[in-house]
């Protein structure tokens, strides 16, 4: 379910969805504003993907001003984009032997998350995440702020915490990853 949320807390559009998602706790000394080291260095299919998805989104406009010069160049050119990110997403699934387990419902917005947690979490910690939104397999890496906590009485799947946060410092890509996210997702509701 999608909705436009107006007031103080909440300014961007909130859809319910499944990500796969990780989290750890951040040290006392490390910048919650600071925005996450990119993976570059790493081999992990997660971040080639966001790596490649981040250089997609760079290349858009330029292809969008290809098309009105060389139509034919830049059919060729997307057509090439869709091959790589179909070879980075079979990649990132070979290494998700279980991918239906590893997902989490969530609520999810460009400013903040809602999701389940087998553990309670102090109001105000910080936090790094990695959300990895489906069927996509865009990687989003970002920081966030503990807001809420609250332990559910009827809990299901194990996860007896509901834990809202707030994303902080995070990278202009990644939010706009989201957004898009967001965006396409409410316009599967609307169509379904």
């Amino acid at each position: 379910m999608s909705e436009i949320n107006s007031g103080d807390r909440r300014s961007f559009f909130r859809v319910s969805d499944h990500v796969l998602l990780d989290y750890r706790r951040l040290a006392p000394g490390e910048d919650l504003h600071r925005p996450p080291p990119r993976d570059l260095g790493s081999v992990d299919a997660f971040a080639m993907c966001n790596h490649l998805g981040s250089l997609s989104q760079r290349l858009r406009p330029a292809l969008s001003r290809l098309r009105c010069r060389q139509p034919e160049l830049a059919e060729v050119l997307a057509a090439l984009d869709d091959k790589i990110e179909a070879v980075a997403a079979s990649v990132l699934a070979s290494q998700l032997s279980d991918l239906g387990s590893c997902t989490r419902r969530v609520s999810l917005s460009a400013g903040g998350l809602a999701f389940h947690a087998t553990e309670a979490l102090a109001t105000q910690c910080a936090l790094e995440l990695r959300l990895v939104l489906l069927p996509s397999f865009n990687v989003v890496h970002a920081r966030a702020r503990v807001e809420r906590c609250n332990r559910e009485p009827d809990f299901r799947d194990g996860f007896p915490y509901r834990i809202a946060v707030a994303f902080r410092g995070m990278r202009e890509e990644q939010r706009s990853l989201i957004v898009k996210h967001a965006l396409a997702r409410q316009a599967a509701e609307r169509r379904g």
